[in-house]
C-alpha cells in the first residue's frame, strides 16, 4: 500500500499521463491505496512472455523496465509509464517478458480495479485501444503489448 501523504504527491503526475488524465482524483486515490507498492531489484523478471497469470498491471514510480519478445528488445519503459494492462483487458497470456533494468518501484493495479476503470471511463478504454494500435504499428509485426 502507498501511504496517503505520498498519494497526494503522485496524483498530479498520474493525471498528466494520457491513461489517467480523465480519471477522477478519487479513483486515482483508490488505485494508489488499493494498489500494491512493489520494489524490485535490477534484473527481476516481472513476468514472462506466455505467462497465463495476468492479474496485475503496473505503473512505474521510479526506475525502469525492458520489454522483450522472443529475446528481442522491443521497448524500454520508465517513470510514470503503465505496462501489463493489455493482458488483463484482452484476457490473453502475456505477450512479452518484462525485466527491471535497475531497482524499480511500481504500483501494481489489480485486474478488478483496472476493469472498473475501463468500464467507468471511456477515456481509459480509448487510451488502451490507442496503445494497442501504436504497439502494432510500431512493432512491424512484433506485438509490444505485455
Amino acid at each position: 500500500m502507498v501511504r496517503m501523504a505520498s498519494i497526494q504527491a503522485i496524483i498530479p503526475r498520474l493525471k498528466a499521463l494520457s491513461f489517467f488524465e480523465w480519471i477522477s482524483e478519487s479513483d486515482i486515490s483508490r488505485i494508489m491505496s488499493e494498489g500494491e507498492l512493489c520494489v524490485f531489484e535490477a534484473g527481476t523478471i516481472l513476468f514472462h512472455e506466455g505467462d497465463q497469470e495476468v492479474e496485475k498491471a503496473y505503473v512505474i514510480l521510479s526506475g525502469g523496465v525492458d520489454v522483450t519478445i522472443d529475446g528481442e528488445s522491443v521497448a524500454s519503459l520508465s517513470v510514470w509509464e503503465i505496462f501489463g494492462e493489455y493482458a488483463i483487458v484482452s484476457r490473453e497470456a502475456r505477450t512479452a517478458t518484462v525485466t527491471t533494468r535497475e531497482t524499480t518501484a511500481c504500483v501494481a493495479i489489480t485486474e478488478d480495479l483496472l476493469l472498473h476503470l475501463v468500464s467507468e471511463y471511456a477515456s481509459v478504454n480509448d487510451t488502451l485501444l490507442g496503445r494497442i494500435k501504436d504497439n502494432i504499428r510500431n512493432s512491424r509485426g512484433v506485438f509490444r503489448g505485455c
